[in-house]
């Protein structure tokens, strides 16, 4: 953390690994070099839909970073060519996990982390980053976005999370002034305010740019549209659908958009509400 020239034991391509415990904070950590950051349970499986054995809160087994509903953003990313693997994220009171659009980086992953409890926004929100991999992480109980893509972010993946129970007023999964994002095989349900999935600036901001691929995700009980596509040039495809309460539709299409392909996804069981414009999709 903190100025690299200042921290000697800590060089790019080093591996810091993380022992079980609890990590209480009083300031985020600043990832400002190029590492790789394992905590006890990298490389295993946190989803409770996979079967995961892992127990959020286990001390014993898990390295559990704790905000104590204080400290926000809890890890700040500065630098390129940095992952997170195998940690346990809990009580921000803002953003958790973030990468500064002052700071452009590059691949910045991701992978197999449990996060949870923001009281204030994101679960993740990466910024200004290009070929971030967001992958097998479960997220849930946020108070904003479970998994944020924004900020002049290019390339980027959001594969393969676990996230559910999220408050947010826009998405559970959203992805905003980024291009050429793909978003897969994410289990994502319960929210509580907005959509499942959201690829591109609800204002309609994003309109004209290309977005990406919408691909082999279940999105489940959503208060508002299952998958909603604000982006030209962008693919949803093998999705299932079901339980959405929106006022627009399970997937729904809006702004202008050109060059998007809907195709053989899976919409059945939403019961849509019909008290904004009386005569919904």
């Amino acid at each position: 953390t903190g100025d690299a020239s200042l921290n000697p034991w800590v060089r790019d391509g080093d591996v810091i690994q993380v022992q079980p415990g609890l990590y209480a904070l009083a300031a985020p950590v600043d990832v400002v070099v190029e590492i790789t950051i394992l905590g006890p349970q990298a490389n295993v499986n946190p989803l409770p839909s996979r079967g995961s054995l892992r127990v959020p809160g286990d001390t014993s087994t898990e390295a559990v970073f704790d905000g104590l509903g204080l400290v926000a953003p809890m890890v700040r990313i500065v630098s390129s060519n940095v992952e997170i693997n195998g940690l346990e994220f809990r009580n921000g009171s803002g953003d958790m996990v973030v990468s500064e659009v002052g700071t452009p980086t590059s691949d910045v992953i991701l992978r197999n982390n449990i996060i949870h409890d923001s009281s204030g926004d994101e679960g993740v929100q990466l910024r200004a980053v290009t070929g971030a991999v967001v992958e097998c992480n479960h997220v849930y109980a946020t108070a904003g976005d479970g998994i944020n893509l924004c900020c002049g972010s290019t390339d980027g993946s959001i594969r393969f999370n676990e996230v559910h129970d999220i408050q947010s007023p826009d998405a559970a999964v959203y992805v905003y002034d980024a291009t050429g994002t793909t978003i897969e095989g994410n289990l994502v349900y319960v929210t509580t305010s907005n959509d499942g999935i959201k690829l591109g600036s609800k204002n309609g901001d994003d309109a004209a740019k290309s977005g990406g691929t919408i691909l082999n995700n279940t999105v489940q009980n959503t208060a508002q549209d299952g998958i909603a596509v604000y982006m030209s040039r962008t693919t949803v495809r093998c999705n299932e659908v079901s339980g959405s309460t929106s006022e627009n539709g399970g997937i729904y299409a809006a702004w202008g958009i050109s060059d998007v392909a809907i195709l053989d996804n899976y919409v059945h069981d939403n019961s849509f509400n019909t008290g904004k414009w009386g005569d919904p999709a």
